[in-house]
């Protein structure tokens, strides 16, 4: 139980920024469409730490390990490939090919940088973390994401 509250706590900011985004969305666009947009971004972000997971046990899974982060100190790498500012400039490089609309790509991108914010200022994370071609150029190394 005294592992899972700093995990709700972080959730809940998760939430609580996600709510204010999509508020503002709604504010700007009037539309339900891209207010889900921006709040299902401030959340798929997350499943990539599955994909960590998976890589640190294999399909045995353990929510305790999952919830606290414990899997990240076996895992010798920190790819967390959603969690990259990268993805933002592909988002408008895809309204630039007229792929997808600007209002999608800046409630993807606002729910996304809410996200990456909460999770920025909740650990103890290089100012870099979040870019995905700093730590591919770093090797994906732990140190190059701050942990």
């Amino acid at each position: 139980m005294e592992q899972l509250l700093p995990f709700l706590a972080h959730m809940s900011c998760h939430l609580g920024v996600a709510l204010f985004l999509s508020t503002l969305i709604f504010i700007f666009f009037r539309s339900w469409k891209w207010v889900a947009v921006c709040f299902v971004a401030s959340f798929y972000t997350d499943a990539d730490h599955l994909f960590e997971y998976f890589l640190a046990h294999g399909f045995e899974f353990d929510w305790k390990s999952m919830v606290t982060g414990e899997y990240f100190v076996t895992v010798d790498k920190r790819f967390v490939f959603f969690h990259s500012y990268e993805s933002i400039l592909i988002a408008f490089a895809l309204v630039l090919f007229k792929t997808i609309k600007w209002q999608a790509a800046l409630a993807y991108s606002l729910g996304l940088l809410g996200h990456l914010m909460v999770d920025q200022f909740s650990y103890p994370l290089k100012p870099l973390a979040y870019s995905l071609t700093y730590r591919w150029i770093n090797g994906f190394t732990p140190e190059a994401f701050g942990s």
